[in-house]
């Protein structure tokens, strides 16, 4: 049985690409946005410049992938011809959608709201709402993880002060 290794799952943008931003998966990140630099500035024949938005440890990294993929599918962007050219989304509107959800939020906790504020979050060139939702994976994928090793340790606990002497 193979265990599941450590890799991350990423949120790459560029500003030469404005509201776009890339969701993908490496074991080594940091080599894999050079990569994408690269081909990127290869494809256009001018200097690219990729930023990491956010990148997370994961132990399902590729059903994570898959899974924003799925839900980012209606928002496909499209981009120059690369390695992972088909993996790039729009970000505008997941970045309105959360400019707006968190702008009623706020409006019904009693904070004054600013129109002005939303639209600039709403517009904002960096995935603010796609690097959250890799943040929010992290952290379910730790309380599960956690929760399944204390169930485990749980059981193994108890079936060992139950065998008989």
């Amino acid at each position: 049985m193979k265990l599941p290794s450590i890799g991350w799952i990423y949120c790459f943008y560029s500003f030469a690409f404005p509201w776009r931003f890339k969701i993908g998966i490496s074991s080594d990140y940091k080599a894999r946005r050079k990569g994408v630099e690269m081909d990127l500035t290869r494809a256009m024949n001018m200097p690219v410049k990729v930023r990491t938005a956010l990148a997370v440890p994961s132990l399902f990294r590729e059903n994570h992938e898959a899974r924003v993929h799925r839900w980012f599918c209606k928002l496909s962007a499209s981009m120059p011809h690369h390695a992972g050219y088909m993996e790039w989304f729009w970000s505008w509107i997941p970045n309105a959608v959360g400019a707006l959800i968190a702008a009623a939020w706020l409006w019904y906790v009693g904070y004054p709201v600013n129109p002005w504020a939303i639209l600039v979050a709403a517009l904002l060139p960096i995935p603010v709402v796609p690097a959250l939702l890799l943040a929010l994976i992290l952290i379910v994928e730790i309380a599960l993880v956690s929760g399944l090793l204390v169930g485990v340790f749980t059981l193994l606990s108890f079936i060992i002060q139950n065998i008989p002497k």
